[in-house]
């Protein structure tokens, strides 16, 4: 699937990318339209323009009317430029593309992360860290990816623990190689289906700066599907996207009410990346009302 198939604008209007492309000229052929599209999502795409106000909503629309209007103008190859530069100066009065994903992560972290990646790193054994690794995984909607219950055998999880004990990151190059081998030995041991998912979210909770969570929701606002052969593109997507947006995320992490130790969270760079993931998952309709599972 292409790239921006799988990304809507995300305007009240619901206008997406395939209907700004649609209007577009073809100018060298299909390859060289599709590298402008992929280049046009990491640069636009990330510019949210979802507003409260209805001025700003008709704000919003009649920028999208201008881009296409320069697209249909200057053609797919040489009007990229235009349709960027035209969005972006008129975007600047609107209101931060990323601070809602910033206050939204923050409660999240306040209230549920924070505590369970504390326990899951501090706890003195390996049993001691079962309950917060069971709550974790029931809040993050996993647990269902591990047969089994914990009432008949309480140490269902301890698996999990001793491979993630057990697992030695200098042997990895990069993110994707360490979270597919991850995934691989928590399908060997619980078999069933595969569990990228699962595995993505586990290794980032004992360590952050190991792991790119992927979800369904994730996956679906960067055009990938959820499976660990597709994995390595999805990380490169995601990198991609991130590195487009990073200055724009820290500038609303800044602005975050925090003191002390969750002040200092908020400005590393793993928090600032699960706040990315905030964001797609909302551009994946995580929050709508077609979404209702739990996972996070």
């Amino acid at each position: 699937m292409d790239l921006l198939h799988g990304a809507a604008f995300c305007l009240p209007a619901r206008l997406s990318y395939s209907f700004l492309f649609s209007h577009q000229k073809p100018h060298d052929g299909e390859a060289n339209v599709t590298e402008v599209q992929r280049q046009a999502f990491l640069e636009l795409d990330l510019v949210s323009i979802e507003k409260e106000s209805t001025q700003d909503d008709d704000e919003a629309n009649q920028l999208m009317q201008t881009a296409v209007a320069a697209w249909q103008q200057e053609g797919a190859g040489h009007g990229h430029g235009t349709v960027l530069t035209t969005l972006l100066a008129g975007l600047s009065g609107l209101s931060h593309p990323f601070r809602r994903d910033a206050i939204n992560y923050f409660e999240q972290y306040t209230k549920v992360d924070r505590p369970f990646m504390q326990a899951l790193r501090h706890g003195s054994d390996s049993s001691s860290k079962l309950k917060p690794l069971e709550k974790f995984m029931g809040n993050y909607g996993i647990t269902r990816n591990f047969k089994g219950s914990v009432k008949a055998n309480p140490d269902k999880y301890l698996p999990v623990i001793e491979r993630l004990e057990a697992t030695d990151v200098s042997n990895f190059d990069n993110v994707a190689d360490r979270v597919l081998d991850f995934e691989q030995q928590l399908h060997t041991a619980y078999g069933g289906k595969r569990k990228l998912s699962a595995a993505s979210k586990i290794l980032w909770a004992f360590s952050p700066d190991l792991s790119i969570i992927i979800d369904s929701w994730t996956a679906h606002a960067l055009g990938i599907k959820t499976h660990p052969s597709t994995y390595a593109s999805y990380v490169k997507l995601w990198l991609d996207g991130y590195s487009a947006a990073k200055e724009q995320i820290a500038e609303a992490c800044g602005d975050l009410p925090a003191k002390g130790e969750i002040k200092f969270a908020t400005s590393t760079d793993w928090f600032r990346k699960r706040v990315f993931d905030w964001h797609l998952m909302r551009r994946g309709d995580r929050w709508s009302q077609r979404s209702s599972s739990a996972n996070l």
